[in-house]
């Protein structure tokens, strides 16, 4: 699963690229909305902000994507919505790949399927915690098994969950699934 913790900081501009590629080998991207700096995680799984940003007071996201489909036989769906379930509006479109940014939690639904049905269904959260010069993103998964017929209490990702298995099932997919 493609998942990038990404800081913004609405100011700062080229000089602000240019430190952080210097001081940090960090490659930031200046857009007409502000600086993205990827952050990276060692080995323990925390994220760390890097110094030139700390006092900038960053705005921490989440970038993840809807991707997948069947390539003759065996098949992948990942599929992006809210915490409630709902769908989210993608930032980018490309065929069959959706990106989204994700503020605070998301949750990602997968389904890997192939000849006799699906294999595996998992449901999980992400959520973002963080302090002045850390994030960790916690991580949670509410539900593994192999049918999109959720418990009672994960009824509020069925529609999700179906989108995955379509998803997976979709031969040399080229559009999206579970979006607004």
């Amino acid at each position: 699963m493609l998942m990038e913790v990404i800081a913004k900081v609405k100011k700062g501009g080229k000089d602000l690229v240019a430190l952080l590629e210097k001081e940090e080998m960090i490659q930031a991207k200046l857009t007409r909305t502000g600086v993205l700096v990827p952050l990276s995680a060692n080995k323990e799984g925390i994220y760390r902000i890097p110094l030139p940003i700390r006092d900038k007071r960053p705005y921490i996201f989440l970038h993840l994507e809807e991707s997948g489909g069947n390539t003759g036989g065996a098949g992948f769906g990942q599929i992006v919505c809210g915490s409630e379930g709902e769908r989210l509006k993608p930032f980018y479109v490309k065929d069959n790949i959706g990106q989204f940014n994700v503020a605070n939690k998301a949750v990602v639904v997968c389904a890997s399927s192939g000849y006799g049905g699906i294999h595996s269904l998992t449901i999980e959260t992400f959520k973002i915690q963080r302090n002045n010069s850390n994030v960790v993103i916690k991580k949670n998964q509410l539900w593994r098994g192999k049918n999109s017929k959720l418990p009672e209490s994960l009824s509020m990702f069925e529609s999700a969950a179906k989108a995955a298995v379509r998803k997976s099932r979709c031969p040399e997919c080229r559009h999206l699934h579970f979006v607004t």
